[in-house]
């Protein structure tokens, strides 16, 4: 869970989920028996619609984060700009690495594959 949160909202994004963990704990521990000791076994379906709830929350609100890469989670939290820094870096990589095989001497009669074998 920790990954998906840009470097700089990392704490904030913690302290967030430790905060709703704690009421979630707070609310079974503490809620839950008056509820049931209230309106007895009503509460079950108290509790499976607040499920539904739940459920339909997380398929309607959260995006697909499944076979995907860091990096591909990374574009699509932080924006734009972080695909666009990341593409630059890139191409700077990619320029240097063409530089190096362009200044690299080729042997007579061989082509490039042959050489990197």
């Amino acid at each position: 869970m920790v990954e998906i949160f840009p470097f700089q909202q990392r704490s904030k994004g913690i302290a967030v989920e430790q905060l709703t963990v704690r009421f979630a704990v707070f609310f079974n521990t503490y809620v839950n028996p008056i509820a049931l000791d209230s309106i007895g076994w009503k509460y079950y379906i108290v509790y499976c619609v607040w499920i539904l709830v739940e459920i339909a929350t997380v398929y309607l609100l959260f995006p697909e984060t499944h076979n995907r890469t860091l990096e591909e989670l990374s574009f699509m939290f932080e924006g734009k700009e972080a695909q666009d820094k990341v593409q630059q870096n890139m191409d700077k990589v990619l320029q240097v690495e063409l530089e190096t095989v362009a200044r690299r001497p080729s042997r007579e009669g061989e082509s490039i594959t042959e050489q990197r074998v």
